[in-house]
Formats: structure tokens, C-alpha cells, sequence
């Protein structure tokens, strides 16, 4: 069953809450602030922070607002929070991971294949989809998964100026599956859509990794421009899940009708590059 907006909101405060985001004594955003974050009516963002309330994870102070409880208390039972977020708050918290995903082969195992892993290795995962992959998703019901199971909306599109953003500040980006389009977009700065918009900042900012799995054939390897692309990415920073030990090329149509992707190196490459 799909989680209620105020539901998605109290389940993303307590994954933040449990990863130390919000320390004991420290002040939650406001009413307003989430009203304008989730695109919410200002009571929809109140009736979250009753849910953490009658969880004994925050109190109300006059003046203040709402503050995390020096104690906080365990989820209660009957509740509707997943057994996923409840193991990633007893796992070592490592970050933000943005999860970006295109319209590709195999993206309708991302749930199960990248964002519930990297959940369990302490990772608050947030997801963003081009309006492709988003309506795929969307059909087979995965979108509803994967915000349930992160606790965050999923972003397929741009927010107006005056929206807060929906995610917090990613400390590492992942764009995978990548379809050739968005490749060769990314390697010529073509960033005409809310997921790539993302992983190109990232590219651009120093000392944040950025993870790009290519789900290519060997079509799309021969295209003239193709190795310029991947040479302009590693020449900008981007590292590659790519190369026959990882993913052998087969001719279009060939190969397994729907070979698992590379899941396992794409979080072992993760786990390499922001290793403490």
C-alpha cells in the first residue's frame, strides 16, 4: 500500500532524524518550510509532525517549533514504516546517494537492484528519474516502491523558485542505468531535464564522485562519437561501470532478453570512492 503524504514526510524526517541529520535538541524544518518542500497543504505537513510526536521522536516548543527529543523513542508497533528504513537506521549512516536512473533496459530493477542495497549499507537514497524511466516506473507501479521504500519523493521534474528542494544535498551521485541518449548528453552539456541537470552539477563540483553505468550494446559502442563521450566523462571526473568483465557488448536483440545489470560493481565502485 502506497504511503499518504504526510506518512512520506514523517518517514523521511525519521530517516534523517536517525542518521544524525537532526541532532537531539535541534529544530525541525517548519510547518511552512515542508508545506513548500513536499508541495503540501501547511496541515498536511502538521499532521507528519503528530506522527512524530506520538512516536516520541519530537516535541513541540512555543516559539521554537518542533524539536528532536534528546531521547528519541522506538518506532511503534503497528506502524507502517518499512523493515528497509528501520535496518538503514541501525546501519552506519554514510551519506546522501543520488540516484539518478534513464530510460534503459533493466531500470525496472533499480529498487531491488541499487536503492534497497545501498539502503541497507547505511545510504538515505534519493531518487531521480528522466520523464521516461519516470512513466515506466509509473505504469509497473515502481514509482510508488521507490518512494515508499525511501521515504522521498521521486523527482522527474524541475521545482519553481520558490520551492524548497524535495532532497537533501546528495554526497554522491550514481546515474544508472544510462541510455546512450543520456551519455552523449551528459558528454556535450546537454542537461535538458531535472536528472541530468543533476548529475551534470556533479560532474562540476569538486570533491563529489559521480558513478555512471552506461547500459549500451555494441551498436551504440561503434557510433563514432561514442568513445569521445566516455573520454570527455572520465576527462570531467566520472567514474565508469564499463568494460566486458563487467558488461560484454552483444549485437541489439542478442544476448539474455533481460540480463541483470551490474548492480553489485556499481556499489562496490560507491563503496570505493567515498570510503573514509
Amino acid at each position: 500500500m502506497a504511503l499518504l503524504k504526510y506518512e512520506k514526510i514523517a518517514a523521511s524526517l525519521r530517516l534523517r532524524i536517525a542518521a544524525g541529520e537532526f541532532a537531539p535538541g535541534e529544530v525541525l524544518p517548519s510547518g511552512r518550510e515542508l508545506a513548500a518542500q513536499w508541495s503540501v497543504s501547511r496541515a498536511t505537513a502538521i499532521k507528519a509532525m503528530e506522527v512524530l510526536r506520538g512516536a516520541g521522536l519530537v516535541e513541540a516548543r512555543q516559539g521554537i517549533g518542533h524539536i528532536v527529543t534528546e531521547t528519541p523513542a522506538q518506532h511503534p508497533a503497528g506502524s507502517r514504516r518499512s523493515a528497509m528504513q528501520d535496518g538503514a537506521a541501525r546501519a552506519t549512516y554514510r551519506g546522501v546517494l543520488g540516484v539518478v536512473a534513464s530510460a534503459a533496459g533493466g531500470v525496472e530493477s533499480l529498487r531491488t537492484g541499487l536503492v534497497e542495497p545501498a539502503i541497507a549499507r547505511g545510504w538515505q537514497v534519493a531518487v531521480t528519474l528522466t520523464p521516461t524511466a519516470c512513466q515506466w516506473l509509473r505504469d509497473s507501479g515502481e514509482f510508488e516502491r521507490l518512494e515508499k521504500v525511501t521515504g522521498l519523493p521521486v523527482r522527474d521534474r524541475p521545482r519553481l523558485p520558490s520551492e524548497a528542494s524535495p532532497h537533501p544535498a546528495a554526497d554522491c551521485h550514481v546515474l544508472a542505468p544510462a541510455s546512450a541518449s543520456s551519455v552523449a548528453k551528459l558528454a556535450l552539456g546537454l542537461m535538458d531535464n531535472q536528472a541530468l541537470t543533476q548529475v551534470g552539477e556533479a560532474i562540476g563540483t569538486l570533491g563529489k564522485p559521480v558513478v555512471v553505468f552506461p547500459r549500451v550494446n555494441a551498436a551504440h559502442a561503434r557510433h563514432p562519437a561514442w568513445e569521445r563521450h566516455l573520454e570527455t566523462l572520465q576527462a570531467g571526473g566520472v567514474h565508469l561501470v564499463y568494460g566486458p568483465e563487467v558488461w560484454p557488448l552483444y549485437e541489439p536483440l542478442e544476448g539474455l532478453l533481460r540480463r541483470p545489470l551490474p548492480w553489485r560493481s556499481v556499489l562496490e565502485l560507491v563503496d570505493e570512492l567515498t570510503r573514509q
